[in-house]
């Protein structure tokens, strides 16, 4: 889709002529030059590596014989694990 790659990729402002990706991450910099993860502007989620919208399982729960309604809530049960750590 031209017009979805076109809105995901936007002028680079430390490259003049070069592009850069819209990943959806949300980050900030903060006063020691580090930044800060502060989380996703869509609904999308990563489990086990696979990127899933969570509109996507309300869908499919709604789907189901007798599911009237669905909401999708994630949360991190094991920190290390999400993180990379052990």
């Amino acid at each position: 889709r031209p017009d979805l790659t076109a809105s995901r990729f936007i002028a680079d402002p430390f490259a003049p002529g070069e592009r850069m990706y819209r990943t959806g991450d949300v980050a900030r910099w903060l006063d020691n030059g580090a930044v800060e993860y502060l989380g996703r502007s869509d609904d999308q989620l990563k489990i086990r590596g696979q990127r899933i919208e969570l509109g996507e399982i309300d869908r499919v729960m709604q789907a189901l014989p007798d599911v009237e309604q669905a909401v999708t809530h994630a949360c991190v049960i094991n920190q290390a694990a999400a993180t990379g750590g052990d």
